[in-house]
């Protein structure tokens, strides 16, 4: 009997190897490996220990990095194998059958460790992993190298050489999701609805890896592929999750260790001979991770715990990211096709149900928001004097303010902000054996190009729209310098606001604001001094810490009384509720300074007002 039941218990743990199995005669080797799932638990001192222990050898990887360039300098020099080589190598090639299904493990991340209490957990369900690889390919290269040429000039090139020079590995990721529990072990086996952060989903990747040096060919890509996902969030959850992740982040927090002056001139020397390694060979760019992913449909429901409710239905629609590492820069592109907002507490019916629309709808239409980051380290041989670059495209978007759920929503996100505030300080230990510090020469930590195409917004309160506003093309471009400086410049290319409560007005006075078609009609200018300097703008005697500069090329303004009363009135609520909740919070928290000395200048080129 007990040697029956300890053949049903599966092993935690399996690996077979077989060496030139019978059953495939193309096959040099096949691998199988199979381990059950693991509950593991996210311990802070645990995690801290295994930090320190390898925290040593990691500040060696700098020293070592001149080591890298010369390796990689030596591989260059070998260059690309011939035709006829890689052929050759095709052909005698081994095929390994890889097969690995592992039960991956439920990563458990409490909130505390306090005995007198249970914590909020968070809980990883990282389902089943499966990896194998793609031998059909393989095969189809033997197949391809061992026909004539004739044949193989019927076939694309470009196609057979990805089949030659890439190992390719299916990745499947099942039954992944995310639940917050305080019983996180009867939860794993009925995961309720209320539970979840996020439903069940699976992920698709295929990994191809390059078995040859090239200066063309990515050396890794990754290609994902992910499905519709749905998340539940509240304010409720959000602080637990803002908990945890500060607990995990600060796991990784260590001390400053001292430094000699003799260590620290020795990794100048480092980084100063890499630097010039690096620009004395001019290497060429080569491209060591090329990643992408897809995901069709990202939802998220913004739950009101108290009533069982769901406050905003948001959702996302065709997402694209690809992220490429080269060995001179990193390059980040993000795309978002289409958002949709829905106001689900409203009772004024379909008019007032979409709180946010992108018109960009179609696949071939320019997406809504598509972002490009390029990060340049700085003993890059193509850095000019900028660290980061961020270029952002925004297209169409229409916004519809209903005043009851901005309040409501409002309310609950600074449910999250004081929830932050109320976390107690981390304290900062400074030493006596101050080393002092070079101040390094100011350049460009971050450089910022964005493009508005336009936006609408229509305020409304208690079922009736008020007022309605459009922003046309937009530019601005903003600098953050490494001293604490920061320049913004940008224009506005136009402005137009009607007054919808009034239908006659309407009629006789399409907009109540406009400014007219041109070029650059609005420019702007925002500049802050760096730390522990104030700025100077004549005639003004007054130092500023920071100035705004506004000039308007021409307005026409109609004033009708029952629109200024209407906008102020609707501008008055929305003041009292930041007063009464958000500026307290704020002002505690550091985020509203009031030490801080702006100066303005604004400028209105033939203003008409009637």
């Amino acid at each position: 009997s007990s040697m029956t039941e300890s053949m049903m218990i599966p092993d935690f743990f399996s690996l077979i190897v077989d060496l030139h199995p019978m059953d495939d005669t193309a096959i040099e080797n096949r691998i199988k490996v199979n381990m059950e799932s693991l509950n593991i638990v996210f311990s802070r001192p645990l995690i801290k220990r295994v930090v320190h222990f390898f925290e040593d050898p990691l500040k060696k990887h700098k020293e070592l990095k001149s080591l890298e360039v010369a390796a990689y300098n030596r591989l260059a020099e070998l260059g690309q194998a011939t035709q006829e080589q890689l052929m050759d190598t095709i052909r005698n090639q081994k095929l390994s059958d890889v097969d690995v299904q592992i039960k991956a493990p439920n990563i458990i991340f409490p909130e505390h460790f306090k005995a007198d209490e249970d914590p909020v957990v968070l809980v990883l369900v990282l389902g089943t992993l499966s990896i194998k690889s793609d031998i059909s390919e393989k095969r189809a290269s033997k197949i391809y190298s061992s026909t004539t040429p004739e044949k193989q000039q019927e076939k694309s090139r470009i196609t057979a050489q990805n089949l030659l020079l890439y190992d390719r590995f299916d990745l499947r990721m099942t039954s992944i999701q995310a639940i917050l529990s305080r019983d996180p072990i009867n939860d794993l086996l009925s995961i309720e609805k209320g539970k979840r952060l996020i439903n069940q989903f699976d992920i698709n990747i295929s990994l191809d890896v390059l078995k040859i040096s090239s200066t063309t060919l990515p050396k890794t890509k990754i290609s994902g592929s992910l499905p519709s996902l749905n998340t539940f969030l509240s304010a409720e959850r959000a602080i637990k999750l803002l908990l945890i992740a500060d607990s995990v982040l600060t796991t990784f927090d260590t001390e400053t260790d001292k430094k000699t002056d003799k260590h620290v001139e020795s990794v100048e020397t480092v980084e100063n001979a890499e630097r010039l390694l690096l620009q004395k060979t001019q290497l060429e760019t080569t491209t060591d991770i090329d990643f992408d992913f897809s995901i069709p449909e990202f939802i998220v429901h913004f739950r009101q715990e108290e009533k069982n409710r769901d406050l905003i239905l948001l959702t996302f629609n065709n997402i694209v990211g690809k992220f490429v590492k080269k060995n001179t820069h990193t390059e980040i592109t993000f795309a978002l096709n289409r958002i949709e907002m829905q106001d689900l507490i409203q009772p004024w019916g379909a008019p007032f149900k979409t709180l946010a629309s992108s018109h960009s709808s179609s696949k071939k239409e320019r997406n809504l928001i598509h972002i490009f980051y390029k990060g340049i380290p700085k003993d890059s041989p193509i850095y000019e004097d900028v660290d980061h670059y961020v270029d952002v495209q925004f297209n169409e978007l229409q916004l519809m303010c209903n005043q009851e759920t901005v309040l409501t929503v409002g309310d609950k996100l600074l449910h999250i902000v004081k929830s932050i505030d109320t976390k107690p300080p981390s304290t900062i230990t400074t030493s006596s054996d101050h080393i002092p510090i070079v101040k390094p020469e100011p350049n460009t930590l971050l450089q910022i190009n964005a493009e508005l195409k336009s936006v609408v917004l229509i305020l409304n309160r208690n079922g009736e729209k008020l007022i309605f506003s459009e922003i046309g093309k937009s530019t601005a471009k903003a600098l953050f310098i490494t001293d604490g400086a920061m320049k913004i410049n940008g224009t506005l290319g136009a402005l137009k606001v009607q007054y919808l409560a009034d239908p006659v007005v309407m009629e006789h006075y399409p907009y109540i604001l406009e400014i007219d078609k041109g070029q650059n009609l609005v420019e702007f200018s925002y500049v802050t001094a760096p730390d522990n300097e104030k700025l100077s703008h004549p005639p003004s005697p007054q130092p500023f810490d920071g100035f705004f500069d506004l000039k308007v090329n021409q307005v026409n303004f109609i004033y009708i009384q029952k629109f200024i009363t209407h906008l102020f009135g609707y501008m008055q609520d929305m003041q009292q509720f930041i007063t009464n909740n958000a500026a307290p919070i704020l002002t505690k928290s550091g985020s509203l300074p009031v030490k801080t000395l702006l100066g303005f200048l604004i400028r209105l080129d033939n203003p008409i007002i009637f």
